[in-house]
């Protein structure tokens, strides 16, 4: 429908897309000054695993930071969504090295692939919280606020669907224990 508008304070979305070539799955090279900066005054030096090829994993973990996604696709109503469960697979190396994988979610009226403005302060904090965890470093506990979102939608997220999101694995293992108990 020509002039139609969509929810985001009547803006129209901006040109299509190649919608089948949007990722399920981003890295944030950029980032890597910030996370090193969030690393001092520590002595740790880690290696991006866009720079070298990783060497043996040492440790990984699933976890999440924040993020908007907006949906590009023009005929959907729904303008885009903020969430806390933007799932992020942290990976370290015995070469000092790290990657940080950041997973898409779906839109869940029309499930065309999200594209993420991610929380940079976000991904940061985490990314460098594990790794001075895993250099075992004393780190004291991030504070946890839980606040008032949706539920985490694990048919919508890339990380659950690959089998990498804990919420996927939670949901799963909680249904299958409810077909066992039933």
């Amino acid at each position: 429908m020509a002039g139609k508008k969509n929810r985001s304070k009547g803006k129209k979305k901006g040109p299509a897309q190649n919608l089948a070539d949007l990722p399920s799955q981003m890295v944030y090279p950029h980032l890597h000054g910030r996370v090193v900066e969030a690393l001092l005054p520590d002595v740790l030096d880690p290696e991006p695993w866009f720079v070298h090829e990783p060497g043996t994993r040492e440790n990984r973990k699933e976890t999440f930071i924040v993020g908007r996604f907006s949906c590009p696709n023009q005929s959907c109503r729904k303008a885009g969504w903020t969430t806390g469960k933007v799932c992020i697979h942290i990976t370290s190396y015995a070469n000092s090295g790290y990657r940080a994988i950041v997973w898409s979610q779906r839109c869940k009226l029309c499930d065309t692939m999200g594209i993420l403005a991610l929380d940079e302060q976000s991904y940061i904090d985490r990314v460098a919280f594990r790794l001075k965890k895993w250099a075992g470093l004393v780190v004291p506990a991030v504070p946890y606020v839980k606040r008032g979102t949706p539920p985490h939608l694990s048919d919508f997220c890339e990380a659950c669907i690959a089998g990498f999101c804990e919420r996927g694995v939670l949901s799963l293992s909680t249904s299958m224990n409810a077909l066992r108990l039933g």
